[in-house]
């Protein structure tokens, strides 16, 4: 698979050069210099249409010559990895020091927050907590032997299934059905709810699932543990799932890690194998929300088994073949998302995106606790981003795989950039969130600073890859119109943004020096761009 062809839960036209002051020489015109050699101070004098100047912050300081700016953007990045709510000031002239009421500016809590979300931030935390207690015995260790009969479409077997988004050892008893067997797969469907769904459906879920998601993903990250022997993973659709998080959210599905685990006192809920549990469809809403079949299958199910079998798959590198500790929980679940698209299971990833692209500087992209929809979708973007840079995409996200590191530092480790001024998460950050904002604006069309054109998978139909202003055309309607902008046409202003997320100031008024000044000693990193 191609570098440029390949996130549950509940994001270039003309060629002009782009230019970025090199060394005390300052901006060459007509000149595309190395990205990361930024002068002292912006320019904005010069510069061509689409000229970026990266910005070089001292002490939480940058000054920006804007003379003559009559529609500018200017980018400024957090990137501590551990940071407060960051109060940003830009006035004309120089400041002797920032002089704001901080208080007066939070930020403010992400509105996309639910159980969902908390449910899953539960659920990596458990992940770390089996590795770590010594309470835990992989079930492959016990010596179990694989099934001696395999089971038989139409036969019965009973599941202990979570019910609760806070605990591991509270479950419902279910009895599913054998409804589907194949190579890799079998499906049972709750008998309390086995008219909810056809085998019609089935034999489609299945098949995206077998037959396209579980090829490409094992290709990336290699094969899935086995502990029970029998060659399978078990989809276990239950309204049990539904009804988790029905007053606030959705549970689409989950992967437990304690199912890897020898069932005991205090792995009650196991059941010794590799299985799924995808929601069930639920088209007069006796669950929870309403979702019909239809919905069910063409647009979340697909996406979500692809999403858990990275999570489980995840688990199997990282914990149980390299010994090391489980992935962090943002970029566990950044990875789950791109495996949605890279398989051609995305549809539900642009209104994520456009959440993010609604608040991003109230968006991290490392949150501290499980990424809430927005932020799901600003690390997609991201991951995506470092996908299409990186000389060889696949073996990026591979590398990731097999090591033991986690976070930025497997990012920046599993990254082999030829540029050595783009191998580190801040110019990570910098370039990124100038595609973000020149994706699709026909401003440039220099591939370091733009996403690829979106593809169309050609089994699924669905598009892969992300676009920025356009109709998503992912079955709910989604129109994507780029990172809101905060206008700016005098000064001073103050503004605010949270650690690891951006803030992009529309400059519309001429000006002469302006300094930006960020309270405390945080990271930063930033750019000036030309617009007009």
């Amino acid at each position: 698979m191609g570098n440029l062809g390949k996130n549950s839960l509940m994001l270039a036209l003309s060629a002009f050069l782009l230019a970025s002051c090199g060394g005390s020489s300052g901006y060459q015109p007509g000149v595309s210099t190395p990205v990361g050699t930024a002068s002292a101070g912006g320019s904005y004098s010069g510069m061509s249409l689409g000229g970026i100047d990266l910005l070089s912050f001292t002490a939480s300081k940058a000054d920006v010559d804007l003379t003559g700016v009559t529609d500018g953007l200017l980018i400024v990045n957090s990137t501590s990895q551990v940071g407060d709510d960051l109060t940003i000031q830009m006035t004309k002239g120089t400041l002797s020091a920032l002089s704001i009421d901080i208080e007066a500016l939070t930020v403010g809590e992400d509105v996309d927050e639910d159980l969902a979300s908390q449910f899953h931030q539960y659920l990596r935390e458990m992940e770390t907590f089996m590795r770590d207690s010594g309470e835990f015995t992989p079930t492959s260790e016990t010596g179990l032997a694989a099934l001696t009969v395999d089971p038989e479409v139409g036969d019965t077997r009973s599941f202990r299934v979570l019910d609760s988004i806070n605990s591991i050892t509270s479950y419902a008893e279910v009895t599913g059905e054998l409804r589907m067997a194949t190579d890799n797969l079998y499906i049972y469907v709750d008998q309390d709810g086995s008219d909810n769904i056809s085998d019609e459906d089935l034999e489609t879920l299945a098949h995206n699932f077998e037959d396209i998601a579980i090829p490409l993903e094992r290709e990336i990250m290699g094969r899935e543990s086995d502990i029970n022997f029998d060659g399978h993973i078990s989809i276990v659709m239950t309204c049990t799932v539904n009804q988790m998080a029905a007053s606030g959210g959705i549970v689409t599905g989950f992967f437990f890690p304690g199912d890897l685990y020898q069932r005991s006192s205090v792995n009650l809920a196991s059941n010794s194998q590799e299985v799924f549990y995808p929601l069930l469809p639920d088209p007069t809403g006796e669950c929870g929300t309403p979702i019909s079949a239809q919905f069910a299958v063409q647009n979340i199910l697909p996406g979500v088994l692809a999403h858990e079998y990275q999570h489980m798959n995840s688990f199997n590198q990282h914990v149980f073949k390299n010994a090391g500790s489980t992935e962090e929980p943002w970029l566990n679940e950044c990875l789950s998302h791109l495996s949605e698209d890279l398989t051609g299971f995305g549809n539900e990833n642009p209104s994520r995106i456009k959440l993010f692209l609604a608040q991003p500087s109230k968006t991290p992209l490392i949150p501290a606790s499980s990424p809430t929809l927005a932020e799901r979708g600003a690390c997609l973007t991201f991951l995506r981003y470092l996908y299409e840079q990186s000389p060889d995409g696949d073996a990026f996200l591979s590398d990731l795989y097999s090591s033991n590191r986690t976070g930025v530092s497997n990012l920046e480790a599993a990254f082999n950039g030829k540029d050595s001024d783009f191998n580190s998460f801040p110019e990570f950050v910098n370039r990124w969130s100038i595609a973000l904002s020149l994706s699709g604006t026909g401003v440039t069309s220099d591939s370091r600073y733009v996403f690829a054109e979106r593809s169309e998978n050609p089994e699924t139909g669905n598009k892969i890859g992300i676009c920025l202003h356009c109709d998503a055309q992912d079955g709910r309607g989604t129109v994507l119109d780029g990172p809101v902008m905060t206008s700016v046409t005098t000064f001073p202003t103050v503004s605010a943004v949270k650690g690891t997320a951006t803030q992009f100031y529309r400059l519309k008024s001429p000006s002469d020096s302006v300094q930006v000044q960020v309270s405390g000693t945080p990271d930063l990193t930033g750019a000036l761009v030309r617009f007009e």
